[in-house]
């Protein structure tokens, strides 16, 4: 069933699964959340080079710059105000939040990486050394011990990597096939 025609794919669906995001048809920068049944419940305009990634909890959309400087923000509904939590010149990919809505997590860095946890108003929680290089396509695990992520190490194969968030160990699951970075977990690691 076709529940609505948009100009972008979708943020997908929050934590509580009631709504979802797109941006208007119109092809302005003006975002729609509506409920599952497609019926308009709010809209909000993103600020200008923001692209829509998802959603921080259930009250939350979270865009991101990807231009010469990185700009993470969470845009508040239904009063669409906008915060910047994160912002930097350096390569930034994937940011992801916790099922809980409470933490932000993003990988970082140029040369040398990190994966960085912050609260949701930007706080810095830690960082966890990438020693292998970047990567892209963070998820968390079912059981949310760990957060996977499709690495580029640059002396060698790709590799999907995870990070054990209680110790903030790294441990590399398996080669990436091919030259393809894209990749989805499904289920547990």
């Amino acid at each position: 069933e076709i529940v609505r025609t948009t100009a972008n794919r979708s943020a997908g669906l929050p934590p509580d699964g009631a709504k979802h995001a797109f941006r208007d048809v119109s092809g302005n920068r003006r975002m729609v959340v509506a409920d599952a049944t497609g019926r308009r419940l709010n809209a909000v305009t993103v600020p200008p080079g923001q692209v829509l990634l998802g959603w921080a909890g259930a009250s939350k959309l979270l865009t991101m710059a990807t231009g010469t400087l990185r700009r993470l923000r969470a845009i508040s509904l239904p009063d669409g105000a906008s915060r910047t939590l994160f912002e930097s010149t350096a390569f930034a990919a994937g940011p992801i939040w916790s099922r809980d809505g409470n933490t932000v997590s993003i990988i970082h860095g140029t040369g040398t990486c990190e994966f960085r946890m912050m609260k949701g108003d930007g706080t810095l929680v830690r960082t966890v050394p990438l020693p292998r290089g970047c990567g892209d396509s963070p998820a968390w695990t079912g059981d949310e011990r760990s957060i996977v992520f499709a690495g580029f190490p640059p002396d060698g194969p790709g590799m999907i990597t995870a990070i054990d968030v209680a110790t903030n160990q790294t441990k590399g699951l398996r080669e990436r096939p091919g030259a393809d970075r894209g990749w989805t977990l499904h289920g547990e690691v």
